[in-house]
């Protein structure tokens, strides 16, 4: 049930203890300083309707609602991705942000027999059982949080102003800064010396993907979806060819997503996403501006079924 209720919040993309003063204004503030992927949901009702149209994912959050935790009180959530020297899988925090029933869900948690409690500077808390499996901790029943015990710890310092968040983090803040807060997804990736060993010496744009050194990606929720993917490179001279590198890319996952599907109309319909794709540079960043309507979007979510 343990690794059940993981893969709920986490798949699905919608996840959404003592009473302490809060020095965090929103998720982001609890995350910490050392977070080289920060990303952001916000938890859109229309959208969340339309998902419960998939009967895949309407099991999924049906699962998330057993566990006492009510969807529509869940505003936004934020989470990170930490890179663990020596190890190939990273770690990952998740912090929801609403109003959530400390007492019910940790009453739910704890049937499973998966926790135990716990505490740390004062916060009670369910650590699991096994140190590699995810604790969670309800700080004030505002935040919902899902992370491995060493950094959960971490969560609950800043949480009550010890430590430093990733808005310290001058290379990171600036291109969180630089995201819209009112998209309806974001997302900002530093491209780490692990994630650059991956780039084949014999790719095509290997002397320009090896200078990348972010990429950040936003999704715009409004009448036809737009999402905007950001490679930020070190040299301004690489700019042209990840501009052709994504070019390219946003092609394949086009031609490859339309392949899915067996019906000629569905399959151009699909193909858009590709020839709506504009494209442009400005100074050592490479932009793809790709637009998505309600049609194409319904689509894409019966192919999940």
């Amino acid at each position: 049930m343990k690794k059940l209720l993981e893969k709920h919040i986490l798949v699905v993309f919608i996840l959404l203890v003592t009473a302490v003063s809060s020095f965090a204004k929103s998720g982001i503030d609890l995350l910490p300083y050392e977070s080289e992927t920060v990303f952001y949901l916000s938890i859109n009702k229309q959208k969340l309707k339309e998902l419960r149209k998939n009967k895949d994912i309407k099991k999924e959050l049906k699962t998330i609602t057993r566990l006492g935790i009510d969807l529509n009180k869940v505003k936004h959530m934020h989470g990170s991705v930490l890179s663990i020297k020596g190890r190939i899988a990273p770690d990952y925090i998740v912090v929801a942000e609403g109003s959530f029933n400390d007492s019910v869900i940790y009453a739910a948690s704890k049937k499973h027999k998966v926790y135990s409690q716990s505490s740390h500077a004062g916060v009670s808390y369910l650590k699991s059982a096994n140190k590699n499996d995810l604790s969670l901790v309800i700080l004030s029943g505002r935040f919902f949080v899902l992370a491995k015990d060493k950094h959960l710890k971490k969560v609950i310092d800043l949480f009550q102003g010890k430590g430093k968040s990733v808005r310290h983090n001058r290379q990171m803040s600036t291109h969180l800064n630089a995201v819209s807060r009112a998209n309806f997804v974001w997302v900002v990736v530093k491209i780490t010396p692990q994630m650059k060993k991956e780039i084949s010496e014999n790719e095509k744009y290997y002397s320009s993907l090896k200078n990348v050194e972010f990429v950040t990606v936003s999704y715009v929720s409004s009448g036809e979806d737009i999402i905007t993917i950001n490679s930020i490179c070190k040299y301004g001279r690489d700019v042209p060819e990840i501009k052709r590198f994504m070019k390219e890319s946003i092609d394949m996952m086009a031609l490859t997503l339309a392949m899915g599907f067996k019906d000629e109309n569905t399959q151009n319909e699909v193909m858009k996403i590709g020839e709506n794709a504009k494209y442009h540079t400005n100074g050592k960043t490479a932009t793809v501006s790709i637009r998505i309507n309600q049609k194409l979007i319904g689509i894409l979510l019966k192919g999940l079924k």
